[in-house]
């Protein structure tokens, strides 16, 4: 299972602000170099005015909201994401969100529903984040989904030893809404 992330919701305007004072930077460090090759006095002083001004404003636009809230999607679904006996959201996917969220600076909001909730919410962009998703086709065009996979999901099927039943996928109809 993966991460799923609404990249519409808005969470990332953080990097957008980041690449553009990387672009800022590049033309103050042009204007720094064309300081170099005037002799207008007047000219050097404006450019270096404009220089000053850009790096004081540089840390003010890059640390700008980045304590940003991000909104997690949780549901019952024991031990991957549950609710604790206090009341706080606990699990696989709790721990996981909760360490990157204290390394990138980023305030975790959970959003309790059910899992199908969660994906209508995420959806709507009232959530940016819903774990334990698994990729599939039609959900990869509207979402990004993290790279690696954090946890593989598996069950086992028993069936009586005198059973017909060699495998779920060969053996068992596709009309079957379930198996008892």
């Amino acid at each position: 299972m993966q991460v799923v992330v609404n990249s519409k919701s808005g969470h990332f305007n953080f990097v957008f602000r980041k690449s553009i004072c990387l672009a800022l930077q590049y033309i103050v460090l042009s204007l720094m170099i064309e300081i170099q090759n005037t002799n207008s006095p007047m000219k050097k002083y404006i450019i270096s005015f404009i220089c000053v001004m850009n790096l004081l404003v540089f840390p003010f636009i890059i640390n700008a909201d980045t304590s940003m809230v991000i909104k997690v999607g949780t549901y019952e679904n024991y031990p991957k994401i549950f609710t604790g006996e206090d009341d706080t959201v606990a699990g696989l996917w709790a721990d996981i969100l909760q360490y990157i969220c204290a390394k990138e600076n980023w305030q975790l909001e959970w959003v309790s529903g059910t899992w199908a909730q969660g994906l209508k919410k995420l959806k709507t962009g009232e959530i940016n984040i819903m774990p334990d998703t698994g990729w599939t086709e039609p959900r990869s065009r509207q979402y990004d989904f993290s790279r690696e996979t954090v946890l593989v999901s598996w069950s086992r099927l028993y069936v009586p030893q005198d059973s017909e039943i060699n495998s779920i996928i060969a053996d068992i109809p596709l009309e079957l809404e379930r198996v008892l």
